[in-house]
């Protein structure tokens, strides 16, 4: 199913790829924006192609 690019209604992602990351970080602190964007993207790539599949 086709989702607009700037829909406010929920997004694939948000009930599969958005769940996974934040539970891989939860009780994670970071100390500025550009640690949690590093990390955040760190964690982004590690992810295998079917974790990221299932969001569209």
């Amino acid at each position: 199913m086709d989702h607009p690019p700037y829909s406010p209604d929920v997004a694939p992602c948000d009930f599969n790829l958005f769940p996974k990351v934040k539970n891989i970080m939860q009780g994670e602190y970071f100390v500025d924006v550009d640690t949690i964007k590093r990390e955040t993207t760190k964690l982004l790539k590690r992810l295998i192609k079917e974790d990221i599949q299932h969001c569209f």
